[in-house]
């Protein structure tokens, strides 16, 4: 007899000739329409607990002879090597398409539970706390931003206007994106996307229009206070044309978030990341997005990436050197006339990364030297001031040791590979690497998507013009006709059917099986829209003339498009942005109380 008992509640339910029924497996329902899915005991009503508690699904987990076993490799501390190789097993067959079947009354062995059912938990854990490979963002991050792009809430080109209340936003990612951690883990990720002070994002996703928290360890403001929206510079980093090509995840009542966003740069290494999953830690420093172009044009012209790229933190004017595996970074302090030090750097890892932590740190050291005076502050609003006086009774080692101003940063580079599977990285030249070749890819399925698009679109328009004249010289007469005749007579003249969302005509096999043709529904598989959509005031000569035109740019579009290769795209992209760069630093660097140089792109 088990020992333990899960008591089971549905996963959906749905309304079907008048009585509700419920659903424990997703194979049950998956496909149907009109489903409520449930996220917790708060969203069942109350008269649903008959159907709980009348007729409860309990699961008995049994005992069998594996079970320490595997509670040690899914639970203890010494096995995280075996945690990965198991977590890794589950999602390959889950990509490979394998049904694991759902157990939701009887009796259930603990290895299966752990196997089958702790296993999900698992994967969507390292889903949330690792990021993607390709776009460096982690899946509730993503949801964000494409809740952001959804509704093109966007800062203009000076970013004066254009934000939104982070509370405001909550509620539309939440509809959106279904995303479902709550509230406040919410705001935190759209704090954190936002943020920018030094030892944080290099290029922050998201413009901070507000507090949103300090290098000085300040939290940042109410989500009601703060405002945010999409900086405009990531109209560079996701480029609108690369949208249509992304997988897009489906959600409960609709598509929801890619599995991830082709970026021009590899954001995981411009911003860095860090995170904690069952198995799976990831810790990733960031550099200069400078230095990233130069070498992904080196990759380019089929030179080797270079092994010794050094982090680069917007605004830090301390050192960062090579350390072994990773790299040490060195806080700043100085005598600036005899008997007064500052200190103006902190290190960007350890204990003392905040001002806060290090006053306090500093404090204590005070209380052991008996020749100081006394410690002043005098920060701004991303620069650190300690000012240390003596009375030179007790002469000081500037010895950053002693004063806790070195720290090595964490290196350690899980990721979610493309199609979503645990990968790990040793150096960040192979990493490099292989997002290059990744975004190559991405580049040779854009330019496949928009040579076909552009190529129906020049067909449409042609088509439009023919249909056009052939109604100003009466030889298609659509009034007094009913729908079915005038199809009919389309037909005889042939006009194919189409989707104007897929942009792909309808073949004549498929044309010949269509029963009813809902002229309104632009996604339907036979739509004539694009015909019937010509209303009275566009049957002109103007009009003929303008969709003429369209047909002549859609065909220049096209030929451009097919001969120029894919490394040209790339470096086109490349140096928009460059020459945007600039400007950004300028405005973010002033946002930040920051004052750094950078050369502009002539």
């Amino acid at each position: 007899m088990g020992y333990i008992s899960i008591h089971m509640f549905p996963k959906a339910s749905r309304i079907v000739k008048d009585k509700k029924v419920f659903y424990y497996r997703e194979k049950d329902f998956e496909g149907l329409t009109g489903i409520k899915y449930y996220k917790g005991l708060g969203t069942f009503r109350n008269e649903d607990s008959e159907e709980f508690f009348n007729n409860p699904k309990i699961i008995t987990l049994v005992p069998t002879e594996e079970d320490k076993k595997w509670m040690t490799m899914a639970l203890g501390s010494g096995e995280s090597d075996k945690r990965k190789n198991w977590i890794s097993q589950y999602i390959d067959r889950k990509i490979s398409g394998e049904i694991f079947e759902e157990i939701f009354e009887g009796k259930l062995e603990i290895p299966r539970f752990i196997k089958e059912n702790l296993s999900v938990y698992f994967r969507e854990a390292l889903y949330r706390a690792v990021p993607s490979m390709v776009d460096g963002l982690k899946e509730g991050q993503r949801k964000c931003i494409h809740s952001l792009l959804k509704r093109n809430v966007y800062m203009n080109e000076k970013r004066t206007t254009g934000s939104q209340k982070v509370i405001a936003l909550q509620g539309s990612t939440l509809q959106e994106s279904e995303y479902h951690h709550g509230d406040t883990a919410l705001q935190g990720t759209y704090v954190h996307l936002a943020v920018g002070y030094t030892g944080t994002n290099n290029i922050p996703w998201l413009f901070n229009d507000g507090q949103f928290g300090t290098r000085h360890g300040d939290a940042a403001a109410a989500a009601r206070y703060i405002e945010t929206a999409i900086d405009p510079i990531m109209k560079h980093m996701i480029n609108a044309k690369d949208l249509p090509i992304c997988n897009y995840k489906k959600g409960e009542k609709k598509m929801i978030e890619p599995e991830w966003y082709p970026t021009l740069l590899p954001m995981l290494l411009v911003n860095g990341t860090s995170g904690i999953a069952v198995g799976y830690a990831t810790d990733v420093p960031s550099f200069n997005p400078l230095d990233l172009i130069e070498e992904i044009k080196s990759f380019l012209d089929g030179d080797e990436i270079c092994d010794d790229l050094t982090p680069w933190y917007r605004g830090y004017t301390g050192e960062i050197e090579k350390n072994g595996k990773t790299w040490k970074t060195t806080g700043s302090i100085n005598e600036v006339t005899k008997g007064v030090f500052h200190i103006s750097e902190l290190p960007l890892s350890g204990k003392y990364t905040k001002t806060q932590n290090y006053k306090q740190f500093l404090w204590n050291w005070k209380k052991t030297r008996k020749g100081i005076k006394k410690i002043n502050e005098n920060h701004s609003v991303n620069k650190v001031q300690f000012e240390i006086i003596s009375d030179g009774r007790d002469d000081l080692d500037l010895d950053t040791k002693e004063f806790h101003l070195s720290a090595n940063l964490k290196f350690n580079m899980w990721v979610v590979d493309p199609e979503g599977r645990p990968k790990y990285y040793t150096e960040v030249k192979n990493y490099l690497e292989d997002w290059c070749i990744h975004r190559l890819k991405v580049y040779e399925l854009r330019k496949t998507y928009w040579l076909n698009r552009l190529k129906f679109e020049k067909e449409v328009a042609k088509e439009q013009v023919r249909y056009l004249k052939q109604i100003l010289n009466d030889e298609i007469v659509a009034k007094g006709k009913k729908k079915k005749q005038l199809m009919d007579e389309l037909s005889k003249n042939n006009y194919k059917m189409c989707n104007l969302k897929k942009f792909v005509w309808k073949t004549t096999a498929e044309e010949e099986d269509e029963n009813v043709v809902d002229e309104e529904e632009e996604d339907g598989e036979g739509s004539m829209t694009y015909l019937s959509k010509i209303g009275i005031w566009d049957q002109t000569t103007d009009q003929v003339e303008k969709f003429e035109q369209d047909a002549a740019k859609k065909q220049n579009e096209y030929t451009s498009l097919k001969k120029k290769k894919i490394e040209e795209m790339w470096l086109e992209e490349l140096e928009a942005f460059e020459k945007e760069y600039p400007t950004f630093m300028e405005i973010r660097n002033k946002s930040d109380g920051k004052k750094q140089k950078i050369k502009k792109k002539k």
